[in-house]
């Protein structure tokens, strides 16, 4: 009898790749939104240096035009903030959408993976018939000749 082959192989192999690729895609995903958060968390950090300044400088004698400047920049770093959470939650989303990719590839590929298993079981079966059917044969064939 023949070697076994799976005749689905090449979509297994596929579906291989496409896992890999999908995990490549969740790392990138993973690694952008941590800089993303990296860079939320200098934001804040220069936020809590400027409110810093501001105590450090109202404890002395403080012009009028340095308060209007000190407060535009606490509002500049606020807006900024704002603007960089919504970067960190889009960035959240795409790595959770890429784990949702994850999963799903790794449940095809794991069903082609199953159905490869029950092929080659089948294949064994066949095997061990096969392979059944010529002892019988020669068994027969020998007692046949003995019996003559």
């Amino acid at each position: 009898m023949m070697k076994f082959k799976y005749d689905l192989q090449n979509i297994l192999n596929l579906k291989e790749k496409m896992e890999e690729q999908k995990k490549m895609a969740l790392k990138n995903a993973h690694q952008h939104l941590e800089v993303q958060k990296d860079k939320l968390n200098h934001l804040h950090d220069r936020l809590d240096a400027s409110n810093g300044s501001f105590r450090d400088r109202v404890c002395h004698t403080i012009k009028v035009r340095e308060i209007r400047t000190l407060n535009h920049i606490n509002q500049y770093m606020q807006t900024c903030i704002r603007e960089q959470n919504t970067v960190v939650e889009q960035a959240t989303y795409e790595v959770e959408s890429k784990r949702v990719a994850l999963t799903e590839a790794l449940m095809e590929k794991k069903m082609y993976e199953k159905l490869k298993a029950n092929a080659y079981e089948s294949y064994k079966v066949a095997f061990n018939k096969e392979e059944q059917k010529k002892l019988d044969e020669i068994v027969s064939y020998k007692y046949c000749k003995i019996a003559r």
